[in-house]
Order: C-alpha cells, then sequence, then structure tokens
C-alpha cells in the first residue's frame, strides 16, 4: 500500500513540474528536476520496501580520509 502511495504522489509531481518546463523550453531545468526526482524517487522507494539504504555521510567520511588524505579531530 505504500509504495502505491509512493507512486502516486511522485507522478503527481512529476505531472504539476514538468509540463510546464517542457512547455517554456527549459532543458537544463528539467533535466536537473528529473534526476533529482528520480534519486529521490528510488531512494523512498528502497525505504518503503524495507531495504537498508547506507548513510551519504559514510561515504563522506571515506571520501575525506582514504582518498583526500584529509584528518580532522
Amino acid at each position: 500500500m505504500s509504495i502505491l502511495l509512493l507512486v502516486i504522489v511522485f507522478l503527481g509531481v512529476v505531472l504539476f513540474e514538468l509540463p510546464e518546463l517542457i512547455q517554456k523550453r527549459y532543458w537544463r531545468e528539467l533535466i536537473t528536476v528529473t534526476f533529482l526526482l528520480s534519486i529521490g524517487f528510488i531512494l523512498s522507494l528502497l525505504l518503503a520496501m524495507g531495504i537498508e539504504v547506507p548513510n551519504p555521510s559514510n561515504a563522506l567520511v571515506y571520501i575525506f580520509k582514504e582518498v583526500l588524505h584529509l584528518s580532522y579531530p
């Protein structure tokens, strides 16, 4: 049930936002909004399905410590 509600909400957002962007030919904004909505939908869908989503701050810590070799107290 929660997955169906999630799909309906995201579909409503898409139907409300995208036609105006297409009509005004805002192609960069259209790509950005589509990309961000896709990420949000995928993460929300994974959470609704009960799949554990990793914490994004762990990735940032890895990048700063291991890749860039920066240490902060």
